[in-house]
């Protein structure tokens, strides 16, 4: 059985599909090979888009894997022998309106969902958002979810910080960073943030003379070295079709305080302190409470390590293998 993995041309600080991928495939490397194929052009530009499903025309295998990001090119694949991966329903482009929502809701899911066999969704939220974007059938959408590759092995060792670290992954709109420093602000912390903030958000921080670090961009080992140097990591996002820095967070054994809406309850289980986004008090509360109640800590703690077991590599590697072959 030949498999193909078809992976988006990539950019600087936009790795996390791609080493997701590279994950499973070592992992099942002994029972099945499967090659990588890298889009030549950037989906940018719809002469990339067009050029990228040319390309994929010529390609022959058993199993096609769209692994995401360029469901498009599934037009130009056998319907029979296509998996599309969705990570995230829409919510990559919440600022398409109007003819260009359409477009886009008509290229990367409406003609994709016609020429593909299967999708997996990395969340049950996903899977409903999915199904209710498509009306597709239910069979069509396998829950798949993202697996906590081994950068992230290496325990926490060390003990609360005099000046705690608060670490926040990403900075796009939805992460509610806003929210957060009106939460910190008085609070005696460093938050440390990957990713380019915004203008706005730079400008609050000062603002709020709130002390902070910016990490621009980051791999996975040095995402291992940030989460073992936090006191907590927050995640106050309003929505996350995932949340991968719960669960690494959780594997290095660094308590986590998230969100209480979308996809965050199914992934962090009972391992996490959950707060009303919206509330700046709430957030507040919980960091305060993560960062004071030592008993309380090593409670998320324990159970982070035990929810973190849901997301096994081999356990995810094996269930990918299983859709391919029932392709």
């Amino acid at each position: 059985m030949k498999i193909i993995h078809l992976h988006r041309r990539p950019q600087e600080g936009y790795h996390s599909i791609e080493n997701i991928y590279e994950a499973v495939r070592k992992e099942l490397s002994s029972e099945v090979a499967i090659e990588t194929v890298v889009m030549p052009f950037y989906c940018s530009s719809h002469l990339g888009k067009i050029l990228n499903m040319i390309y994929v025309f010529f390609l022959r295998a058993d199993v096609f894997h769209v692994t995401g990001d360029i469901h498009y090119v599934a037009m130009f694949l056998p319907k029979r022998k296509t998996i599309i991966s969705c990570h995230s329903v829409e919510g990559g482009r919440p600022e398409y309106e109007g003819r260009a929502k359409k477009m886009f809701k008509w290229l990367y899911f409406v003609m994709p969902n016609k020429h593909c066999k299967f999708w997996t969704a990395v969340s049950d939220h996903t899977k409903k958002e999915l199904l209710d974007y498509l009306g597709c059938s239910e069979n069509k959408v396998k829950v798949v979810h993202n697996p906590v590759l081994n950068f992230f092995s290496e325990k926490k060792t060390k003990k609360k910080t005099e000046i705690p670290v608060l670490l926040q992954v990403g900075t796009h709109k939805r992460k509610n960073i806003g929210k957060l420093i009106d939460a910190i602000s008085g609070l005696e912390c460093e938050l440390w943030i990957v990713g380019e903030p915004p203008k706005d958000i730079v400008a609050k921080l000062e603002m709020k003379k709130i002390n902070h670090k910016v990490i621009p961009t980051a791999t996975a080992e040095e995402m291992n070295v940030c989460y073992n140097k936090a006191d907590v990591v927050v995640m106050v996002s309003l929505e996350e079709s995932f949340g991968m820095p719960i669960v690494e967070a959780q594997s290095v054994g660094v308590p986590v305080v998230v969100s209480d809406v979308s996809a965050m309850p199914e992934i962090g289980g009972q391992g996490v302190c959950y707060v009303n986004p919206g509330e700046a008090e709430s957030i507040k509360e919980g960091i305060v409470k993560v960062l004071e109640n030592e008993g309380f800590r090593k409670e998320l703690v324990e159970k982070g390590f035990g929810n973190v077991k849901r997301f096994d590599l081999e356990f995810i590697s094996k269930q990918y293998l299983e859709i391919y072959r029932a392709v």
